[in-house]
């Protein structure tokens, strides 16, 4: 049975309960949710600055950029 279901089963179990109150902490790192979002704004500003350069208002921007990101 998985985290939630087990959660979701004590919940039920103990809805009506009045006297006491558990409270449950969980650590929860997210660094790779943040380096993924990093890098999905970088390359949507990457494509942004590229539409902007070939209409000529992007100032050469992208020369500036060196390598384009690897994916």
């Amino acid at each position: 049975m998985n985290l939630r279901l087990a959660a979701e089963k004590a919940m039920k179990a103990t809805a009506n309960n009045s006297r006491a109150l558990l409270s449950i902490c969980i650590a929860y790192t997210c660094t790779n949710e943040i380096l993924h979002a990093m890098q999905e704004s970088c390359e949507e500003k990457w494509d942004e600055i590229a539409v902007l350069d070939a209409s000529g208002a992007g100032y050469g921007l992208i020369g500036l950029g060196g390598n384009q990101i690897d994916e």
